[in-house]
């Protein structure tokens, strides 16, 4: 059997195979008329829409229009930036009306594809440094994709961040060997830049340092370790700087959300999910070291590549935990272990057990990359997503002139796109349980360590904010009967229902 799949290279073709399914897939849903393939990618799109039309990327958590924004402001100044040049390029891609939310999606989406090939191209330079084997090559870059989710390749900053903590692994690797000074420098530019796209890259690559630390027990993982320091505070000092201290309320305090009680949140559930699909990986993992223990330690490279696996593992599901996580915090953990593992085959002479590996964990990955809609089998909603896009256009001339110069909510954040030049409330992390309830269906209790929603909520109880426009459908109704009963129907229009505070 073995010698047939050998001979005729069929794990070459299956991994191949599955390879090219995941590419086309996704290039495919970069052109979705969706404004939410995954990770609430619209809401990125909304950071950049503030940017555009001048508005304050942080707002304070405490002041009207409670707008949020609880990222790293990298991502959305560069996609602003963007944007602004191709429309000097082509002005019918237009900065700021709405009627251009197609061609920003897309545009974002292209980017994250993008730097996808940043990913791969830095897990093979990683790989390459301990194994160059052709098969394990395709290994590792088809199971490094089939760990991603949906998240990854949306309008989102993910892509770009794990992209920036490869380059910055690999040159930190480098130097740790003996490399010349200026892997030192482009750790620096790295550490710098993955910081400044996502706060959850402290944890990582503070791990990462700390163990290179301890394995080389030198001068430079010292060195290496203060420039990561300095970092920090060069990051922090200069947006401290240009944001004030609404920085450190969007982007820290905010972020200090826990659920009540873990046992009946979904995050329990994406963590069950997440460890499921990975721990075979992990398992594996452990038997090759176990095997080949005594050659590893002879490699403080690879060695910091395999512990740097078990905390980082256990540093991403612990992350799953804060309320409304996802299983994007895996993304760079599970790159590693990929890679880890993969470096490890180069010691173990039974390929047979490595080929079946593959074959049983790719059916089963993509299986599950199915149920959380990283690869769908099908694009059948497609026309659904254009037609509802389409629908928004309009209905935005229709609703206009109904809330004009009123204080607005919209239950569903997702609306709030299409009406960035009106008199909004948001405030959606405020209650990111009432959130995830309208958003995902799923009922949770959460709170914020920090901050609190008193001034916000005041807003609704004095009927500071005279409507609130939900979704014509019964969870909808049933959020706005338990949290907001000052307010009653006032009109449909097309599919959300417009309620006004007070009785009519």
């Amino acid at each position: 059997m073995f010698q047939f799949i050998r001979k005729y290279r069929l794990h070459f073709i299956f991994l191949l195979c599955l390879i090219s399914f995941m590419l086309y897939e996704r290039s495919i849903l970069i052109f979705s008329y969706s404004t939410d393939l995954d990770g609430l990618e619209y809401m990125f799109i909304h950071y950049t829409q503030n940017i555009l039309y001048h508005k304050k990327l942080y707002c304070s958590s405490n002041v009207y229009p409670f707008d949020i924004c609880v990222h790293m402001p990298l991502y959305p100044y560069t996609m602003s930036t963007i944007f602004r040049f191709l429309h000097y390029m082509d002005p019918n891609i237009m900065l700021r009306k709405v009627e251009c939310i197609y061609k920003h999606l897309i545009i974002c989406r292209m980017l994250s594809f993008v730097f996808l090939w940043v990913c791969l191209y830095f897990i093979v330079r990683t790989l390459w440094l301990f194994n160059r084997n052709k098969f394990i090559t395709f290994f590792t870059v088809c199971f490094a994709m089939l760990f991603l989710t949906g998240h990854f390749y949306a309008a989102r900053q993910d892509a770009i961040k794990m992209a920036f903590f490869l380059i910055l692994v690999y040159n930190s690797i480098r130097y740790l060997s003996g490399g010349k000074i200026k892997f030192l420098f482009l750790s620096f530019i790295f550490i710098t830049l993955s910081i400044s796209c996502k706060q959850d890259s402290v944890l990582f690559i503070g791990q990462f340092l700390l163990i290179a630390l301890f394995v080389f027990r030198s001068k430079r993982g010292l060195l290496l370790m203060s420039v990561y320091i300095f970092s920090i505070l060069l990051v922090c000092f200069i947006f401290w700087n240009t944001f004030g201290n609404e920085f450190i309320d969007n982007t820290i305090l905010i972020n200090f959300q826990i659920n009540k009680s873990n046992l009946d949140s979904y995050n329990l559930l994406a963590c069950i999910f997440s460890v499921g699909r990975s721990m075979p990986f992990l398992i594996f993992l452990t038997y090759l070291y176990i095997r080949n223990k005594q050659i590893v330690k002879q490699d403080p490279s690879l060695f910091l590549l395999i512990i740097f696996c078990y905390t980082s593992y256990v540093t991403a599901h612990v992350l799953i935990f804060r309320a409304s996580s996802y299983i994007n915090y895996t993304h760079e953990t599970m790159a590693y272990i990929v890679i880890t593992l993969a470096a490890l085959t180069k010691y173990e002479k039974r390929d047979q057990l490595i080929i079946s590996f593959a074959f049983i964990m790719g059916i089963l990955l993509l299986y599950s990359d199915n149920m959380i809609h990283a690869y769908p089998f099908s694009n059948a909603k497609e026309q659904g997503y254009k037609k509802n896009y389409l629908a928004n256009l309009q209905l935005k001339k229709t609703l206009n002139p109904i809330i004009a110069n009123n204080k607005t909510y919209f239950l569903s954040s997702e609306h709030t796109l299409f009406y960035p030049d009106e008199d909004l409330i948001y405030g959606y992390d405020l209650h990111i349980d009432r959130f995830m309830h309208t958003y995902l269906g799923f009922t949770t209790q959460a709170r914020m360590l920090f901050l609190n929603s008193r001034k916000y909520d005041s807003y609704f109880k004095n009927g500071s904010i005279q409507y609130v426009i939900i979704d014509d459908n019964n969870r909808s109704a049933e959020i706005m009967k338990e949290n907001y009963p000052e307010y009653t129907v006032y009109k449909k229009v097309g599919n959300l229902v417009l309620y006004r505070y007070g009785n009519i």
